[in-house]
């Protein structure tokens, strides 16, 4: 039997081949769209759209949310020689590490994540690993050079990585390689040779600090599979020592994955974990949706959104995040080809196993009531999201299933006329029982957008005709590279295709992040939307937003009941109207929290007044330089005092320049005015004017000007019809109040409003002690009394303290840590280790 590494010689063209592919395959994203940050943070500025419109080369948004930040985030402290167990920058400071999904662990890929877009590169070097690894485990069993590349290829282009390429893709290329060590633990065993397990060490303890426990249990399972296969092809003494040393690799793996997996493990077990409390078990895929899993264009190009004259009965339970992969028709005629050839086939029991396991899964997948009672006794599995991490493993299958076919044409193995006629008639029926469900989706869907209909009817046709010519060349070898092209051709271009959508290009509001990083300082801010989630802690910015699962308990509980009742403890990112969050801002300053980021400041002002809202402000005036409108505002106010108004302005794109004056009167002789540079301005949406001091109206009737003073590029002001004559989308304020004490700053994209009082980070209970803060570990205290210490840092049990050198008891207050202090001076230091 050849192996790879005595006959790599034969072999290093194609493996260059999987090198290059998965550049190729994200050349779009490298010049297009790399920086997740830009897609998903609401502060990019000078954004220019794609080719169409649609996802930035992913569906599932946590490569931006998660991975990239926090990535970057743990990337950093490893290379500032510190181990990434916490981040002091979410919520208010939660573990980094034992969340698994930052990846921290996953050395040396985690440095990948300090470069801008290194969530890109992450992702083209575990394509090219997938290639590589599963290229060499059917090298290992002996298919074709040409076989083994094409079944690496389209794992490279396995959907996930279009699916959701973060933390779940990190352990893909270990499966192969899983399968690889098995194999040569297998073929030492039949030797009787000794260790041939080390790979098997590799693949298990990667495949867990990978950052997805649920994708590596799941390639797990189906490694399982080919281990049994194997162990049942060796004589009685070669599977003693087989099983010996499957169990050694295993047990090593465990052992060397458990710096991460007792913390994590421990962590997980007190922490919220949303759905995977047992609701994932009776979760699964929409009917509606099993065209996708044979025709992902099924809809139009993949990703686009949803036509908005779809209504919630048309579109259903549609949710493309609920998809868990994909197969296009050549690819499925392979592996149908794979299954027909009969008992005299090479890995015919295997063949009929790997049918059989993406058979049960996709009954899982459709929610059939025995397959989910069975899955569900499985252990682990009741509270894993099975019907979404399961996919590249079930894909996998599939594609070793066409490599096998593929590896039958090539060893001259004609396949007869009724079995090629039986692969067609299966493929059909296939298609017309995965479309049927979906018809009324469907068709609704093409009502709303006719031009979805022509895409997906061109890529039918398209996967009709390759799926032809793929059948066509089964019995003839000659053709092998139109079979390998064919199969190859809507996998490449499924994953292509929607990098051409999202944003291409633009930059950050760099003016906003450095205001937050310049003045935040050790305290907190809360975002609305703008710059939420985990984006600041990429840039040391402590938010009390997060996205994060498992996430802790003691903390969403306090977010719960004090912050938001309404809001997502997985993603606690405070998007609901202004109305529902301002009964709760009261609590922010307690928290720490200096700034809250907005995208119209004036929506949280106590009381306001619109000429006109700005959703119904759909005509846009150009207003030139020397140029200005005027009018009157006859309206009762309901307050005495202006201190900012808003105008709704379009600077197409941020290129308008000049600078426009906003002048309130109230009456002849008292009247305020304020600037803003057309440079700062937001564009469709509302910018600030700040009167200092505010307008006293005195309760007359009030008029306004709107003058352009300088710059004569395009620009216009946003007016909507009021009372039959069209006004500008204004909106006057009275001054802030408690807890907010106004505007800190206004960006191109947010506004910062800053709170009355906000917390220091530390401070003493009774007041007794004056605290000099260092960094958020490290601190001295002068006490004239006794009194207690308040660390406004998430009590947890991995922390400890050292009061003058030694080690002090940590309370707890709220959320928060607590240390007692007796008089005198002291110097307190903190660190974290988990309790293990």
């Amino acid at each position: 039997m050849k192996t790879l590494p005595t006959q790599a010689f034969r072999h290093r063209t194609l493996i260059l081949l999987l090198v290059l592919l998965p550049l190729f395959g994200n050349a779009a994203s490298i010049w297009f769209n790399a920086d997740p940050t830009l897609q998903l943070s609401l502060i990019g500025v000078g954004l220019r759209g794609g080719v169409y419109a649609g996802p930035p080369g992913w569906i599932d948004p946590s490569a931006a949310y998660i991975t990239q930040p926090l990535g970057f985030l743990a990337a950093s402290d490893w290379l500032h020689g510190i181990i990434p167990w916490w981040n002091p920058y979410a919520g208010v400071g939660m573990p980094l590490a034992a969340e698994m999904q930052t990846e921290a662990f996953f050395l040396p890929f985690v440095f990948l994540l300090h470069f801008k877009a290194g969530w890109l590169w992450l992702r083209i070097v575990l394509q090219a690993m997938c290639g590589v690894f599963l290229y060499g485990f059917l090298a290992e069993i002996g298919l074709a050079r040409r076989a083994a590349f094409l079944g690496a290829a389209l794992f490279e282009f396995t959907p996930e990585f279009f699916l959701c390429p973060s933390a779940p893709i990190a352990p893909l290329p270990f499966l192969p390689l899983l399968l690889l060590g098995i194999e040569r633990a297998a073929v030492a065993s039949a030797g009787e040779r000794r260790g041939g397990w080390s790979l098997i060490v590799i693949a298990c303890a990667y495949s867990f600090y990978a950052g997805n426990p649920e994708v590596a249990y799941f390639d797990g399972m189906l490694a399982g599979l080919w281990a049994i296969w194997r162990w049942f092809g060796l004589a009685w003494p070669q599977r003693l020592r087989f099983t010996l040393k499957l169990c050694a690799g295993l047990l090593v793996a465990i052992c060397l994955s458990a710096p991460l997996l007792i913390p994590a493990a421990m962590y997980t077990a007190k922490a919220y974990v949303g759905l995977h409390d047992g609701v994932f078990a009776l979760v699964h895929m929409p009917l509606q949706m099993l065209p996708l899993q044979l025709f992902p264009q099924a809809l139009g190009f993949m990703g686009v959104p949803v036509p908005t004259a779809l209504t919630p009965s048309q579109l259903g339970s549609y949710n493309l995040t609920r998809l868990p992969e994909w197969v296009t028709l050549p690819v499925l005629a392979l592996a149908l080809a794979g299954l027909v050839r009969g008992r005299a086939a090479r890995f015919y029991g295997f063949r009929l196993i790997l049918a059989g396991w993406v058979v049960v899964w996709e009954a899982r997948y459709l929610g059939v009531l025995p397959v989910r009672w069975l899955f569900n006794h499985v252990p682990g599995v009741s509270v894993m999201d099975a019907t979404r991490y399961s996919g590249p493993a079930v894909d996998l299958a599939l594609i070793l299933l066409a490599a096998f076919a593929l590896d039958d044409t090539l060893r001259q193995k004609r396949l007869s006329r009724w079995r090629l006629g039986l692969v067609g008639v299966v493929v059909g029926l296939l298609c017309a029982g995965a479309i049927l469900p979906g018809l009324p989706l469907l068709t609704h869907w093409y009502h709303a957008r006719p031009a979805a209909a022509v895409q997906a009817l061109g890529f039918f046709l398209l996967a009709v005709i390759l799926t032809l010519a793929v059948l066509a060349g089964l019995n003839r070898p000659a053709r092998r590279s139109a079979i390998i092209a064919g199969a190859l051709c809507l996998p490449v271009c499924n994953f292509v295709l929607p990098q051409l959508s999202g944003l291409s290009k633009g930059h950050l509001d760099t003016g906003l992040i450095g205001f937050l990083k310049q003045t935040t300082g050790l305290q907190r801010m809360a975002s609305t939307g703008p710059f939420g989630l985990n984006f600041p802690d990429r840039y040391g910015i402590a938010s009390v937003n997060y996205n994060a699962l498992p996430a802790p308990a003691l903390w969403t509980s306090f977010a719960h009941e004090v912050l938001d009742p309404r809001a997502d403890l997985n993603s606690f990112d405070m998007s609901g109207p202004p109305r529902d969050i301002l009964p709760h801002l009261a609590a922010f300053p307690s928290l720490g929290v200096k700034y809250l980021v907005v995208g119209d400041a004036l929506a949280f002002a106590p009381h306001s007044f619109a000429m006109v809202p700005e959703a119904a402000a759909t005509t846009a005036n150009p207003l030139r330089q020397g140029q200005d409108m005027s009018g009157e505002i006859d309206d009762d106010l309901g307050f005495g005092e202006i201190g900012e108004a808003s105008l709704k302005l379009g600077t197409y794109s941020d290129t308008a320049r000049g600078v426009l004056t906003l002048r309130i009167c109230a009456g002849a002789d008292n009247c305020r005015q304020s600037d803003v540079s057309l440079a700062n301005a937001k564009d469709n949406t509302p910018t600030l004017f700040v009167f200092d001091p505010p307008l006293i109206t005195h309760g007359r009737a009030l008029t306004y000007d709107i003058l352009r003073r300088a710059g004569d590029n395009a620009f216009v002001v946003w007016t909507g019809r009021r009372g039959g004559q069209d006004v500008p989308a204004l909106r006057l304020a009275a001054p802030w109040q408690p807890p907010l004490k106004g505007l800190a700053y206004q960006g191109i994209t947010a506004d910062v409003l800053e709170f009355a009082a906000p917390a220091r980070y530390a401070g003493t209970l009774a007041g007794q002690c004056k605290i000099e803060i260092e960094t958020r570990r490290a601190m001295r205290a002068d006490c004239a009394r006794p009194d207690t210490l308040i660390r406004r840092e998430m009590y947890a049990s991995g922390w400890h303290v050292l009061v003058d050198g030694k080690p002090a008891a940590i309370g707890q207050l709220a959320v928060f840590q607590t240390v007692g202090l007796a008089a005198g001076q002291h110097v307190i230091r903190f660190y974290y280790k988990p309790p293990h």
